[in-house]
């Protein structure tokens, strides 16, 4: 899983009586998020016990680059809790640390940069990517509709390149009755 930088993390817990495995309410419940191989944790807390659920604890901290954090890095959120008198550990969650999202610039857009990002698509010419398009693409559906034809091979939708000359795919028509309509493209 991976989280970016200075998001909140949420995580939950289960806690079971030792003896039967039921669902139990702990008596002690805390938790330590450790970075790869280093011994001392970086955050530590306690776990909330939820709202009306025997034995459900949440656990959240900020995975923000004050406490250590470091994108890159890989970290474990161990959970020790004790029930019935019984101590028992668990890793509740594994995370590689991600760059924020405005940071990575794959954030959310706003009002004009999605107008922008839209009018750029519209505008952009299909023969930027004719050459490396794959045949299931959107440059098909493009150049289809602008250079293509069925007489230059009998029984094909022939799609061309932007130069007209060059074939993008060559597609097998299948006809109905006497080969008198399409009716589908293969």
């Amino acid at each position: 899983m991976d989280i970016p930088l200075g998001e909140s993390v949420y995580f939950d817990v289960a806690t079971r009586d030792p003896e039967t495995g039921a669902a139990t309410d702990a008596t002690s419940a805390v938790f330590a998020v450790y970075e790869e191989d280093n011994d001392a944790a970086i955050v530590s807390g306690s776990l909330t016990k939820r709202s009306g659920q025997t034995g459900n604890y949440r656990g959240t901290f900020d995975a923000a680059a004050g406490p250590g954090f470091e994108v890159g890095k890989f970290y474990n959120v161990v959970c020790e809790v004790v029930v019935g008198g019984v101590a028992g550990k668990e890793v509740a969650l594994t995370f590689r640390l991600t760059a924020a999202e405005a940071t990575a610039g794959y954030g959310p857009l706003h009002g004009d940069e999605r107008n922008a990002l839209a009018d750029a698509v519209l505008q952009r010419d299909v023969s930027h990517v004719e050459d490396a398009a794959p045949e299931h693409s959107l440059a098909f559906v493009v150049l289809a509709m602008s250079e293509a034809n069925t007489v230059d091979h009998a029984g094909s939708l022939t799609v061309y390149k932007t130069d007209g000359t060059r074939e993008f795919v060559r597609k097998e028509l299948l006809t109905g009755q006497n080969a008198q309509y399409v009716t589908g493209i293969r």
